[in-house]
């Protein structure tokens, strides 16, 4: 199992994923917290019930998909919390900056 460079973004495609184990991932990644793969496979295929096809599993562990839906949250988080801040520090300059 070859290991993905820590310069490269998890949540991008990596070298060798095929396109379906592509679009296999990005419906798994973007389940958010309490995602699976039964969840992610059941979603894909629009059915009510079952379990993943055995591929999925094996995309899964091949392609890291547990970690770079970690990095891929925490990429998400920091930009939330960019964004507040943002929002916070043009506030406080319009409210407080005026008495400066």
């Amino acid at each position: 199992m070859a290991k993905i460079p820590i310069s490269k973004r998890y949540y991008e495609p990596i070298p060798g994923e095929t396109h379906k184990a592509w679009l296999a991932f990005c419906v798994y990644r973007d389940m958010g917290n309490g995602r699976s793969l039964d969840k992610a496979w059941r979603q894909a295929k629009g059915k009510t019930n079952g379990r993943h096809a055995r591929h999925w599993a094996t995309w899964s562990a091949k392609s890291h998909w547990v970690s770079r839906c970690q990095a891929y949250d925490n990429a998400v988080m920091k930009e939330a919390r960019r964004k507040v801040q943002d929002e916070r520090a043009s506030r406080y300059a319009e409210i407080y900056g005026r008495y400066w």
